[in-house]
């Protein structure tokens, strides 16, 4: 499975402001060069933190924008600052810098990362980005991101989607340009105020349809798997929480016939449905790792993940007993309740769901 190519290029504006010395009476270095053929010194070699900010330049990443845009990621406070735009927001050969703040600023609440700032060297964004914090663990439930003020002394939240991984936690934000940024702690009430305003200024939203049969064979069991599944989410980018619905449906067979001397049966007919949920990376894909567990996945290039709690009912014989020995269905809930996690792809406008042990189901990615 080929690699999603993404996009990325992010942008972040805040001017740096330069300082001139104090005079002393005398000539100025511009006044002292003047008929000597020699250049005074420039006081922007050594550029200033914004007032503020406590910036650790020696920890800066620099963050290319090519033809296809650009991403880049630092770490800050124990976690990683991740910015991306998508291609075509961005002038093309730009250099930008990713600089992580030592300390959090005043400004931000209950602070949970210092937070970080884009230095886009005079070239502002022209088009929706994203920002995302990723730290190892468990984040506060309150966990929020909060765009700063110029000079770090106030802050507002901004419309944080979160994903709780097995292993980590990803807070992630469309926003339409870049002042510093941080993490802290925002209200229920703040969180769904940000998330309600953000829905009233979104002109669009995806999908992720997937309708889809895969049939396999294993130790002459005969098995089919159908997957329904719409989850809606996103905004003006791809990247973000989905949620919907899922069915699936699980058959299978083993009827082995040696001689017209039946060796072994076995069957299964079950069908569950339930809530789903669905996190797809967007154009930060490449820069998150993915989470390990116990299932194996096929599955190359994932740009995203998900589960649905299914519950289901039906006709179940997991074990088919023949002389040769007694052979085990593959791995399906049987439970209500069961928590059936998935790997998702995004290739341009097609989706591949791969649940382990069943197979990769196809599908589409609809822009609405």
């Amino acid at each position: 499975m080929r690699r999603n190519s993404l996009s990325a290029a992010l942008l972040a504006c805040v001017m740096l402001a330069g300082c001139s010395p104090q005079s002393t009476g005398g000539p100025t270095a511009q006044e002292a060069s003047v008929g000597t053929g020699v250049e005074p010194a420039s006081s922007a070699a050594t550029p200033l933190d914004p007032p503020g900010l406590d910036l650790d330049r020696s920890a800066a990443t620099p963050l290319a924008i090519g033809a296809e845009g650009g991403r880049a990621a630092v770490t800050t406070g124990g976690w990683t600052a991740m910015v991306a735009v998508p291609a075509g927001s961005a002038e093309t050969g730009a250099t930008w810098s990713l600089i992580p703040l030592r300390t959090a600023p005043a400004g931000i609440p209950d602070a949970l990362a210092p937070g970080v700032y884009i230095d886009e060297a005079g070239h502002p964004p022209t088009g929706d980005c994203l920002i995302a914090f990723r730290m190892a663990g468990k984040a506060d439930p309150d966990a929020a991101i909060f765009r700063l003020s110029a000079d770090g002394t106030s802050a507002e939240l901004v419309a944080t989607d979160r994903q709780q991984g097995d292993a980590s936690t990803i807070l992630l934000a469309e926003v339409s340009g870049f002042s510093p940024y941080g993490v802290g702690k925002g209200s229920a009430a703040a969180r769904d105020k940000a998330k309600s305003e953000r829905r009233k200024k979104q002109k669009s939203h995806y999908v992720i349809s997937v309708h889809d049969k895969v049939s396999f064979e294993v130790q002459d069991w005969k098995f089919s798997a159908t997957l329904d599944m719409n989850l809606a989410g996103a905004g003006s980018t791809s990247g973000g929480n989905y949620k919907g619905t899922a069915t699936l449906l699980f058959t299978g067979k083993y009827n082995k016939v040696h001689g017209g001397i039946i060796q072994g049966l076995g069957k299964i007919n079950w069908k569950g449905k339930g809530a789903a949920t669905a996190y797809l990376y967007g154009d930060l894909a490449p820069l998150i790792p993915l989470e390990h567990n116990d299932l194996t996945y096929q599955m190359d290039d994932v740009s995203g993940f998900g589960s649905v709690t299914i519950k289901g009912k039906g006709a179940l014989d997991a074990l088919a007993r023949a002389p040769a020995g007694t052979y085990k269905a593959p791995g399906i809930p049987v439970k209500g309740g069961v928590r059936v996690p998935f790997l998702v792809n995004v290739t341009g406008a097609k989706v591949t769901v791969e649940i382990a042990n069943l197979g990769e189901f196809s599908g589409d990615l609809v822009k609405f």
